[in-house]
């Protein structure tokens, strides 16, 4: 019975010697690293985002400006997120995530509900955004990211006008 067990035991202590590098690398695989980085803002706390960005990231929102660093990205989604009461960026039946080394696609159709206390916009309302995005992850981190979308679908469902509302944003 003794040796039973410890045959047991050296099983099960080699299967959680073997799963602990493949779980830490599965967290570092592209795929993953954008899912959770767009899964991230459903809790509208930008520092938790940004965790999952390189500190010379440039982020680009189709039709808006080029931000470079991860400072300029929180100075600019910052504000953007706070207008937001609900964020859902990433909903599995609506979003497709491929990729191929450390470039990652990820096509979705991201929900918003504008704030009810938001300065700005469609107070209270909720409306759908197609986006399409493109990745690249080097050593666990977000280095480019590129999002296409339809401006004026989203400015129609906010009710902003970006970009000359990102100046009017508290």
């Amino acid at each position: 019975m003794t040796v039973r067990i410890a045959r047991i035991a050296l099983v099960l202590i080699s299967f959680l010697v073997a799963a602990g590098p493949a779980r830490a690398h599965e967290k570092c695989h592209p795929a993953r690293v954008v899912h959770d980085l767009l899964d991230s803002f459903k809790y509208r706390n930008i520092d938790l985002s940004l965790q999952y960005l390189d500190p010379n990231v440039v982020y680009i929102n189709l039709g808006l400006a080029k931000v470079v660093g991860k400072d300029a990205t929180r100075a600019f989604l910052g504000p953007l997120v706070s207008l937001f009461s609900g964020i859902n960026l990433v909903e599995p039946s609506e979003t497709e995530i491929i990729h191929q080394g450390n470039v990652v696609i990820a096509k979705r159709n991201e929900h918003y509900t504008v704030s009810p206390a938001s300065p700005i916009g469609n107070r209270g309302t909720t409306f759908d955004l197609p986006v399409l995005g493109r990745f690249v992850v080097e050593n666990c981190l977000v280095v480019s990211w590129v999002d296409y979308f339809s401006l004026e679908i989203f400015n129609a469902g906010s009710g902003f006008n970006l970009p000359a509302d990102l100046t009017a944003i508290p």
